[in-house]
């Protein structure tokens, strides 16, 4: 399992949409249990809740989900998808950490070959 944002990784075939919208990139595979609540994402980005204060929000509703059956709907070459860029707080981060922790399996974020780090992986 893989995370990356739209720009990057969009137009995959093993794309899944962990956001609330798509805008632009239907059909796409979406998994709306691991989309963040609305009032959340508009909060955050309005500056009027931390990232501390969004990740604790996130963390309990992974808390209440079945990493191994989201896992395996998903496939283990899925590539969950979010907005925001490299380096930037978002959940698919959360995700990853969640699933890491829940099934003992690395979950690297795909990069454009020109920026991928060690812990990356590099995108075909």
């Amino acid at each position: 399992m893989f995370t990356s944002n739209f720009k990057t990784s969009g137009r995959h075939p093993d794309a899944v949409a962990i956001s609330n919208g798509t805008r632009g990139y239907d059909p796409i595979r979406k998994c709306r249990a691991l989309a963040p609540p609305m009032w959340a994402v508009k909060r955050i980005r309005a500056g009027e809740m931390t990232e501390a204060e969004f990740t604790e929000i996130y963390t309990k509703q992974l808390a209440g989900l079945d990493a191994k059956k989201i896992a395996k709907e998903l496939g283990e070459k899925a590539i969950l998808l979010c907005w925001e860029g490299p380096g930037e707080f978002c959940h698919r981060h959360l995700a990853a950490a969640w699933f890491e922790k829940q099934l003992g399996v690395p979950v690297r974020e795909l990069l454009p070959a020109a920026k991928a780090e060690p812990r990356q992986q590099r995108l075909l």
